[in-house]
């Protein structure tokens, strides 16, 4: 038996054993608030491919965060993932888009679906109601889940670092924003027959339309998953929908959508500190 921690975007620069410092406490902390130890023999690993999407990233795709935080449009058509992204999070946020654009003084022109005008006004008003969500951070997000699930080069080389840790043995599996897509997308295309007690997905974008169409088809629970818990802070609107479920992606999946993370509603290490997702995983192992 393993814990497999699978981060999430944004995490170029730092490395393995920086992902479990952080992540780890919050597990111990969510165990102590249930009232449970983690057993200290079982190995916990974190695959880390953040350098990898990073590197990839900046030589395959057109949108950077500067479009965003800068307000500079780029050449050609909107990306259809960036603008779906960037609406669903207003939408998550309770902003009245017509209501926006009017405040941001977006002219007609600048609403067409092939325009950029639209989607950066959003994010002005996202950063503005949400200060931990800034405009290089919502640039970030959408940039490097569109390089994943764009391009298969950049698939492939996340994927050959992240595979090897879901084999041999039962595993739990623990993910965070794009390592949840990360996870779901090995687990159905790469490693089919991996026992997998709990899969846990925190902060997911899965829901997605834009997403969920671009997944390998049909949509479907990996077969060697015996659970998956999804667990959203209602304020992370990164997480794009609070559930994940019939309506929003495929039945089976258990949510616990009232996580309170409090200023910082997508902190992988606040998930981890709650003593529900704790239970769960101490029940796996």
């Amino acid at each position: 038996m393993k814990i497999v921690l699978i981060h999430g975007r944004a995490q170029g620069g730092r490395s393995s054993q920086q992902i479990l410092e952080q992540w780890v406490p919050g597990l111990k902390a969510g165990m102590h608030a249930a009232g449970l130890m983690l057993d200290p023999s079982i190995p916990i690993v974190a695959p880390f491919y953040g350098d990898v999407l990073d590197s990839m990233s900046e030589q395959a795709i057109r949108f950077r965060p500067e479009v965003v935080t800068r307000g500079t449009p780029p050449s050609g058509d909107v990306d259809e993932v960036t603008a779906a992204m960037i609406e669903q999070m207003a939408i998550r946020a309770g902003l009245d888009i017509d209501q926006v654009l009017d405040g941001e003084n977006v002219s007609v022109v600048e609403r067409g679906p092939e325009r950029w005008g639209w989607v950066q006004a959003l994010a002005r008003r996202l950063e503005a109601k949400y200060p931990w969500l800034a405009r290089t951070v919502i640039g970030k997000v959408t940039s490097d889940v569109k390089s994943y699930i764009d391009f298969p080069h950049i698939q492939d080389a996340v994927h050959d670092i992240v595979v090897p840790a879901l084999r041999d043995g039962p595993t739990v599996i623990v993910s965070h924003s794009l390592g949840t897509v990360i996870a779901y997308w090995s687990l159905v295309e790469h490693v089919p027959n991996a026992d997998v007690p709990l899969l846990i997905t925190a902060g997911s974008p899965l829901g997605l339309n834009t997403i969920k169409k671009r997944l390998p088809q049909p949509l479907r629970m990996p077969h060697g998953v015996q659970r998956w818990l999804n667990v959203t802070d209602q304020e992370d609107i990164v997480a794009l929908h609070a559930r994940l479920d019939q309506d929003t992606f495929i039945p089976g999946i258990e949510n616990v959508d009232d996580v309170e993370n409090g200023d910082d509603p997508h902190a992988i290490e606040r998930y981890l500190s709650d003593p529900r997702v704790a239970r769960a995983i101490h029940a796996a192992l």
